[in-house]
């Protein structure tokens, strides 16, 4: 958990620093290293339709009380794991935006 505040704290501090590229490939890093991998090369067009229509179709089955009732994610690494995406999410919107759409999928398969 040290380890992962250190990340974060330097992943915050390169986004100040407007260092984006530098934030982003240490994000990713700090994400292999719980396990969660983003694809590479970048997913084209079709697998990323693929994995939202998927996704899409995960919610639309699941009525409003599953939904409401769904766990709360309690898994450490996961929870690591989605703080680094949360800022991946910013600094992919404003700097590489190919990379945008792979860390929504994977915020939202990592959810579900």
């Amino acid at each position: 958990q040290d380890k992962q505040r250190a990340y974060a704290i330097l992943i915050k501090a390169l986004g100040v620093e407007n260092k984006l590229e530098e934030a982003i490939q240490i994000s990713l890093s700090a994400l292999s290293q719980l396990n969660v991998h983003c694809p590479s090369p970048l997913l084209d067009k079709t697998a990323f339709m693929t994995a939202w229509s998927e996704m899409k179709g995960k919610l639309e089955n699941m009525s409003d009380s599953e939904f409401l009732n769904s766990k709360e994610m309690i898994n450490s690494d996961n929870l690591a794991a989605m703080k680094f995406l949360h800022l991946l999410l910013l600094y992919t919107f404003l700097s590489k935006q190919s990379l945008f759409p792979t860390i929504v999928i994977q915020s939202m398969q990592l959810t579900l």
